[in-house]
């Protein structure tokens, strides 16, 4: 019958139209990995390059007051980079090269898993 697609074009049609979908839903991909790094292994100068040129990283290492505990917090390059309801505050955390000022964001109930380094 003239008109009536067969099966296979049927399946190639929908291929394409879940790809097309797909690509649609989400055109960030990449864009949305965040990299994630040791502080301890880069110097307080490294971590700041990482924020300048990322916005955003987590940054991973390990606390004394928790009993070596490994930690991970995203770390962001200003306040822009906070969500709604959260804002930037400043926290140090252990580099190679000794402390490392960083903002991290805030919730407004003031939660952080990392607060203690403040202290």
């Amino acid at each position: 019958m003239p008109g009536v697609p067969t099966y296979r074009e049927l399946r190639s049609c929908l291929w394409t139209a879940g790809c097309l979908v797909a690509a649609l839903a989400f055109p960030a991909g990449d864009a949305l990995a965040i990299n994630r790094y040791s502080s301890a292994a880069m110097t307080c100068a490294a971590i700041h390059d990482a924020l300048s040129r990322e916005r955003a990283v987590i940054l991973h290492y390990f606390t004394p007051s928790s009993g070596g505990a490994p930690l991970y917090d995203r770390y962001v390059v200003d306040g822009a980079q906070c969500s709604s309801g959260t804002e930037a505050a400043g926290s140090l955390i252990p580099a190679r090269d000794g402390g490392c000022p960083v903002l991290y964001c805030e919730g407004s109930l003031g939660s952080n898993w990392n607060q203690d380094q403040n202290q």
